[in-house]
């Protein structure tokens, strides 16, 4: 039996994802949730569905994951990514927000489908409604004021809760240091640098210094103890709100 044609609408996807990603990547269409593993990407299949919004998360997603992969070296990443789980959390955030901020100033197309994810993500996680930081969380915030700042574009109204929510937060970070990760992001390793001096002054990296690489870090604890589980700033949900007592440190 012949396999079946791939419809014009999901080689499209497929085709734009492999030219955006600037490598060679695999999408696979299904009726699962999205998910992803290195090099390939299943999304759920856009014909399955006639919702609009559904089609533009999709298209969203996709676009996610092949900025990552023109943009972002894992290796580079995980050399320098924090052990507190919290501290790494953010990191993951920062980075996934340079790489959506540079993808967004290439490739503007990609950039409003991004906004279309982060209006999903506030709507279904209620982050419209946000009223102080205990409601929202950080890391989302956060990155969401970096690409503004390198964009020169405002984040979706769905998601002025959560900025304003942080507002404290970032007027002690102050407008020069959001400047200056603007400023990075088309460089992953001086961004890395600026995450980490800003997790370094919240008290996050657990007597890590923020010149520290992983691979030294590793050296330092050769039992693991304590270790984070190796990830990398994939598309999430957002997850939980990084602890106040320690974010309000800054």
């Amino acid at each position: 039996m012949a396999t079946p044609k791939p419809s014009r609408r999901r080689e499209a996807l497929t085709t734009t994802t492999q030219v955006l990603a600037g490598v060679e990547v695999e999408v696979r269409f299904t009726r699962d949730r999205a998910r992803e593993h290195g090099t390939t990407i299943h999304v759920p299949d856009p014909d399955v569905t006639e919702n609009p919004t559904e089609r533009t998360h999709i298209r969203g997603r996709l676009d996610s994951f092949a900025l990552r992969q023109r943009y972002h070296d894992e290796a580079t990443h995980q050399a320098r990514a924090p052990r507190h789980p919290d501290a790494r959390k953010l990191f993951n955030a920062l980075e996934r927000a340079r790489v959506e901020a540079a993808g967004g100033l290439d490739y503007p197309g990609a950039g409003q489908n991004l906004d279309a994810l982060i209006v999903q993500r506030c709507k279904e996680n209620l982050y419209e409604q946000a009223i102080t930081h205990d409601d929202a969380p950080l890391t989302d915030a956060l990155a969401l004021l970096i690409k503004q700042a390198a964009t020169g574009q405002k984040p979706p109204e769905e998601a002025a809760a959560i900025i304003g929510a942080w507002e404290p937060i970032f007027q002690k970070i102050g407008p020069g240091g959001i400047k200056a990760f603007a400023d990075a992001v088309s460089s992953q390793e001086a961004f890395a640098d600026l995450s980490l001096e800003l997790l370094d002054a919240m008290d996050m990296l657990d007597g890590q210094d923020p010149g520290q690489d992983g691979d030294t870090a590793a050296e330092d604890n050769p039992q693991g103890q304590d270790q984070a589980p190796d990830d990398s700033p994939q598309e999430d949900d957002g997850g939980e709100p990084i602890s106040i007592e320690v974010a309000m440190q800054v």
